[in-house]
């Protein structure tokens, strides 16, 4: 199967695997609004995301997320994304060597046969149920089901074979299972990007956004990082998380650094 843009739908049918595209409630900007955007790599008029240096770049990207309202942009991050990102480091530990099919399964509430899109599935309803932003569980359940696109190397057949517990660890793409903080975050952030497009993006286009979403995600992840996991929380699974939960200079802190 081909790779897609974080834009599109998940591999297999059903469940989260639905597209996050724009949704009919605009787009959260501080300016005139665009509407959602939201597709992946398609045909279409350009995006402005022109020019291939990093400097150029970089002051795109970071004009597109200061014009969205703060409160839009901090409810991205800290309303479904903190519970998908601890699934995703915790289901990291029992799809890797040694790890127990069975207590992930039991985690999340799915029979030992499930497939690892049922397991994507209940991931995102367990961590999605109670938000009611359309944009938000858009983006979300966009992201989520390209990260497991990415964890299965883009093989629809393992996506949805079920009750093969037992052989997932060997065929599963182990780097993007240790990364899910990094991974998730970029994809999340290309997303919002491309929610922000008023037209379908050139699939030349939304390389670009998605290199650009990728560096940021894994800058964001260093810096969540250096400042939590000092204070002895729960690593990758949990430095999220304290930025939802935190006061408002938490939150300041966290759109500074996801703005530069």
């Amino acid at each position: 199967m081909g790779q897609s843009g974080a834009g599109g739908g998940g591999g297999g049918s059903g469940g989260s695997g639905g597209g996050g595209g724009g949704s009919s409630t605009g787009s959260g900007s501080t300016g005139s609004g665009s509407g959602g955007g939201g597709s992946g790599a398609g045909g279409g008029r350009g995006s402005g995301y022109a020019g291939s240096s990093d400097k150029s770049e970089r002051e795109t990207s970071s004009q597109v997320l200061a014009k969205l309202k703060p409160d839009y942009l901090l409810r991205q991050y800290s309303s479904i994304a903190p519970g998908i990102v601890r699934e995703l480091v915790v289901m990291s530990v029992d799809l890797g060597r040694g790890g127990n099919w069975k207590n992930l399964c039991k985690r999340v509430r799915l029979d030992e046969k499930a497939s690892l899109q049922d397991v994507r599935d209940a991931i995102f309803r367990r961590n999605g149920a109670k938000e009611y932003d359309q944009r938000v569980i858009g983006a979300s359940r966009a992201s989520l089901a390209v990260f497991f696109e990415e964890l299965t190397r883009f093989d629809d057949d393992l996506l949805t074979r079920r009750d093969h517990g037992a052989s997932w660890q060997g065929a599963i793409d182990q780097d993007v299972a240790r990364n899910g903080l990094e991974r998730y975050l970029s994809l999340l952030t290309e997303n919002i990007l491309l929610r922000e497009e008023p037209n379908a993006v050139s699939e030349e286009e939304a390389a670009v956004i998605r290199e650009q979403a990728n560096r940021r995600g894994a800058d964001l992840a260093r810096r969540l990082r250096a400042r939590y996991e000092k204070s002895g929380d729960a690593g990758d699974a949990r430095v999220l998380a304290r930025v939802a939960e935190g006061d408002d200079n938490e939150r300041n802190w966290f759109l500074k650094r996801l703005r530069t």
